[in-house]
């Protein structure tokens, strides 16, 4: 199996919990605890299997891809701070974090089919 469609399984993954999370802040619900320890990690893993996909590889997609995680990554890091502080949040940051990730995987998709 190539590296890419398993670090889209760990994004995908990490959409899920990661709507979970969205759905506890929007409705102002304390956020499930184990979701945000593991939503993260799942994340990063899968940053990190596209980052070596892209050994060797130009493609301006994924580049703008990992770019788009990384920031969705950074923003995330600060909210889970925030949560482990018991203030969830903010949600603006909340969206920003959502639509940095959601554009790195239409990079992603339309690099897989469209490219």
């Amino acid at each position: 199996m190539n590296l890419i469609y398993v670090s889209v399984g760990f994004f995908v993954l990490a959409a899920m919990l990661g709507a979970r999370l969205l759905y506890a802040v929007l409705t102002d619900q304390p956020t499930p605890k184990l979701i945000v320890l593991l939503h993260g990690p799942i994340a990063v893993t899968g940053l990190v299997l596209l980052i070596i996909f892209m050994k060797g590889l130009s493609s301006y997609y994924l580049t703008y891809a990992v770019i788009a995680f990384s920031i969705a990554a950074s923003v995330g890091l600060y909210m889970l701070v925030r949560d482990m502080r018991r203030k969830p949040g903010p949600k603006g940051a909340v969206l920003v974090h959502v639509l940095f990730a959601l554009s790195g995987i239409i990079c992603v998709c339309v690099f897989l089919f469209f490219i």
